[in-house]
């Protein structure tokens, strides 16, 4: 089987790994090129860009980027209709795969979108666009597949591979595992997997952790990387901002650095959604553009920015945005949770649903389907 696959960032290309590993248990001759992260590369993806050369946030980093855009685009689309695969997967990543999806499909290329757009969310008038470009629909939550099929786009629930891939290993013993300190108190800062995120909430997460360095003796931080880029972003904002925190850090594993902490204070994105996965208090945070946020809050459709509170239908975790995000409105929604064990404890137990609804043995059954729809359509 050939696939033509495209993935931008961080959670897309473990998103796309996980489809690979799996869909290798079932597939003997599995060839899969386009755009991919190290991730997908290891599991035997050939990349024909970086990665980092799509990946996008809000319409400021759109403009920005557009000529290499669509350069990129065009030079994918006359890759894959001169030589045509078995299929084409956009993995999330919408503004770039639905319009290379819609060409490749005209020429007679399925496609599936693993990950729908939030068109439910806002940007309703996408409905059209993915009807015209997309095949199938793998989706991560259950209410989108019933919207989907209300709006005429054939889709799957498939579940959350990061739901799967959460242990039972207990706090402590995370905290072995990684080095961590048992008797101190953890706050995990995840300010995002692009950069553009990093620059913008960076500073203020650093500045929050110095003033519960000064508030809460002993208090310590971890980080995970996601590439070297924000490695050296972060520790360049840390040096200016916050010397004499304790900062513990580490190259991915994000999930087992979230699992080990006792608050997470992350961007609002797949770092929120994976945190309450987890079971774990989170503070969520987000700041972009004047302009994006405007536009954003012109056509938002939910009450909600966050996943964990959409899927649960209510204002569980803190979002703090745009001009709310200070270092001490940071600081003090994190005393908040360490100091009000019951406050915690019912967080816990509203994020527990999210856990039970989203495990669902997600990368076996993205590969079944896969394979099921490309047999189907090579049967036509």
């Amino acid at each position: 089987m050939r696939i033509g696959i495209v993935a931008g960032e961080a959670s897309g290309d473990y998103l796309g790994a996980g489809l690979l590993r799996a869909l290798k248990t079932i597939v003997s001759d599995l060839h899969v090129e386009g755009i991919a992260g190290p991730q997908m590369i290891k599991e035997g993806a050939r990349s024909m860009f970086p990665m980092e050369d799509i990946s996008l946030i809000g319409v400021d980093g759109l403009v920005k980027n557009f000529a290499r855009l669509l350069s990129i685009r065009r030079h994918l689309y006359q890759h894959f209709s001169s030589h045509p695969p078995d299929l084409f997967i956009g993995i999330d990543l919408p503004d770039f795969n639905l319009q290379l999806e819609r060409r490749l499909k005209k020429v007679g290329i399925s496609t599936i979108q693993y990950v729908s757009p939030t068109v439910w969310a806002w940007r309703t008038w996408r409905i059209r666009k993915i009807r015209k470009s997309v095949d199938h629909m793998l989706v991560l939550f259950p209410f989108e597949e019933e919207f989907c099929k209300k709006n005429g786009i054939a889709a799957t629930f498939v579940g959350h591979p990061s739901a799967d891939d959460l242990s039972d290993i207990s706090m402590e013993d995370l905290r072995r595992k990684l080095g961590l300190p048992y008797d101190r108190e953890l706050v995990a800062l995840l300010p995002g997997s692009r950069k553009s995120e990093v620059i913008s909430l960076g500073e203020d997460f650093l500045e929050a952790a110095s003033l519960l360095h000064l508030q809460r003796p002993g208090i310590e931080f971890a980080v995970p990387y996601v590439s070297q880029e924000i490695q050296e972003i972060f520790r360049s904002q840390k040096k200016r901002i916050a010397q004499r925190i304790v900062l513990h850090e580490f190259h991915g594993h994000s999930l087992q650095v979230m699992g080990a902490s006792n608050v997470i204070l992350a961007a609002s994105g797949t770092a929120a959604l994976e945190g309450a996965m987890l079971r774990k208090p989170v503070i969520v945070a987000y700041k972009i553009s004047q302009l994006s946020y405007l536009l954003a809050k012109q056509m938002m459709k939910t009450p909600y920015v966050s996943m964990p509170n959409n899927l649960l239908d209510e204002h569980v975790i803190p979002e703090i945005l745009q001009n709310d995000v200070t270092a001490l409105r940071l600081s003090t929604e994190v005393t908040a949770i360490l100091e009000n064990p019951q406050r915690s404890k019912e967080m816990v137990e509203r994020l527990e649903i999210i856990y039970r609804m989203l495990k669902n043995n997600a990368n076996h059954l993205a590969a079944k389907k896969v394979v099921e729809l490309a047999a189907t359509w090579a049967a036509r």
